[in-house]
């Protein structure tokens, strides 16, 4: 059954934070000077021992045959679900970099042109295949961005293959793909092997083998970000209890550790859909061992004021909030939220279509590190360059300010750079 609290204190609940196994590390050692040392033969030698696959009879590669082939386990209207996914996760992608292209005029004479680039190359570790949207959500902001290179290693299951659908989505975004457990992903990526090439990047999905390969590697230039793990609904009385249940129940089946926690304004609706999600989780649900796993993290909170839920969800920093409540209680909860990553509004705005159609990118930061940074997106591919043109009028009128900034860091040199100038301008 679902844990029911009435009222809420600073401490009640902690951000979600998966406790990780510990790792031998001699162990990732090994694997990443093998692969160093021995490369392709490591790969599939690891992929073996790991995953049982045999990747030395289906390949490494994923070829074009095998796309053709992951065709025929999808009638069309999945393909179609699959190219709107894609179209609206780079609508918004593209909005974010055109906006980065700026000329700004700090002041008269002074020009700063604000130019974006790509990296040239970006390696995506994936966990598993189970879930190949994950693909669609790393991906897709590369390639808005520009990346030319971009390839993604994903571990094969024990017959030596991948989930058909993550062929199709790396055909249709068209990047090359490659059945590669981890951790030896990360080595090949870093070190190079005869089939896999060296990347600038390095974007994954959490996994505590992957991080500690980084740590060894002594990689800087990674990403290592979540699955969609914390949800927290606020509601008031309006709240639909059927549709919130369904909500937490829809959060709760994912295979991994994840975890809801629904805050009401009384103890009449906590009540009600406490009562509601007790039902579905001992009726015939499908998912259901992962519901009862994940029911252990997962919490109603009944409170008397907005304040309290406020304040919860800055303390535990969640990846998504959901919002249903009057409109002037919207805006005031939208003003003083800000350890969250996604904010969804009313009771027709449910995670499970703002995760999978809505174009939002579902990868987030986890375990309370909205606090620091937001989702992935396609700032994560990119640098940012300022080339900047300034006239003697600009010079001659600054002067004075910076000969005094020049005077405090010391720089007497730099002063005269400037004054020749003016000199020679006259």
């Amino acid at each position: 059954m679902i844990t029911i609290y009435h009222g809420y204190y600073p401490g009640l609940l902690k951000p979600f934070k998966p406790i990780p196994p510990k790792i031998d590390t001699s162990k990732i050692i090994k694997i990443v000077e093998d692969v160093k040392s021995s490369g392709d033969e490591a790969l599939n030698y690891y992929n073996k021992i790991f995953y049982g696959a045999d990747t030395v009879i289906s390949g490494l590669y994923v070829s074009r045959v095998d796309i053709r082939e992951a065709y025929y386990e999808y009638p069309e209207d999945y393909i179609d679900a699959i190219d709107a996914l894609i179209a609206r996760v780079k609508s918004i992608e593209r909005r974010v970099l055109s906006s980065l292209t700026t000329t700004e005029t700090p002041s008269e004479g002074i020009q700063v042109v604000n130019i974006v680039k790509p990296l040239k190359s970006v390696g995506i570790v994936l966990p598993s295949s189970k879930h190949p949207t994950y693909l669609i959500m790393v991906a897709v902001p590369a390639i808005v961005a520009g990346v030319k290179n971009i390839i993604a290693l994903v571990p094969p299951d024990h017959n030596g293959d991948i989930h058909p659908a993550l062929k199709i989505i790396a055909d249709r975004l068209g990047i090359m793909l490659y059945r590669v457990g981890i951790p030896h992903s990360i080595a090949a990526l870093e070190y190079s092997t005869q089939s896999i090439p060296r990347v600038d990047k390095i974007v994954a999905l959490y996994d505590p083998l992957v991080l500690e390969t980084l740590r060894y590697i002594g990689l800087t230039d990674y990403i290592v970000l979540d699955r969609p793990r914390d949800l927290i609904i606020l509601s008031d009385s309006t709240g639909d209890p059927e549709f919130i249940a369904w909500d937490m129940i829809a959060q709760m089946e994912y295979p991994y550790e994840a975890r809801v926690i629904l805050f009401t304004i009384g103890k009449a609706l906590a009540e009600e859909v406490a009562s509601i999600v007790n039902q579905l989780v001992y009726s015939s649900l499908l998912n259901r061992e992962y519901i009862i796993k994940n029911l252990k993290y997962s919490a109603i909170v009944s409170i008397s004021e907005w304040d309290d839920a406020i304040k919860a969800v800055n303390e535990l920093s969640p990846e998504y909030v959901t919002v249903i409540a009057e409109r002037d209680i919207q805006y005031r909860i939208l003003n003083y939220i800000n350890n969250v990553n996604v904010i969804m509004i009313g009771g027709y705005t449910p995670h499970a279509f703002i995760k999978y159609m809505s174009g939002v990118n579902y990868i987030c930061p986890s375990g309370g590190e909205s606090v620091v940074r937001g989702g992935l997106s396609v700032l994560d591919y990119v640098k940012l360059i300022r080339v900047v043109r300034v006239n003697p009028e600009a010079i001659s009128y600054d002067l004075d300010r910076v000969k005094n900034i020049l005077d405090l860091e010391g720089l007497a040199n730099h002063y005269i750079s400037l004054f020749k100038r003016l000199e020679y301008h006259r």
